[in-house]
């Protein structure tokens, strides 16, 4: 069964609500009651939302290192 536009919203609202920190446990796709495409879109998603964070992490420790190197 194809995904609906409903399913991609409820996605998409589920995947924001975590990433702005309304949500604080992981997103729980389970309660979705999704089909197979909406869980595979949903997985992508999820996994570039993560990369996105752990590369703004990173960037932003770069930041707090060289900050604190060029303090010493």
């Amino acid at each position: 069964m194809p995904m609906t536009t409903k399913e991609r919203k409820r996605i998409s609202n589920l995947l924001e609500s975590w990433k702005t920190g309304k949500k604080k446990a992981a997103p729980n796709f389970d309660k979705l009651n999704l089909s197979e495409e909406g869980l595979t879109w949903a997985k992508a998603e999820l996994e570039k939302l993560l990369s996105q964070q752990s590369k703004a992490n990173t960037d932003l420790k770069q930041k707090l290192i060289t900050h604190l190197t060029h303090r010493s």
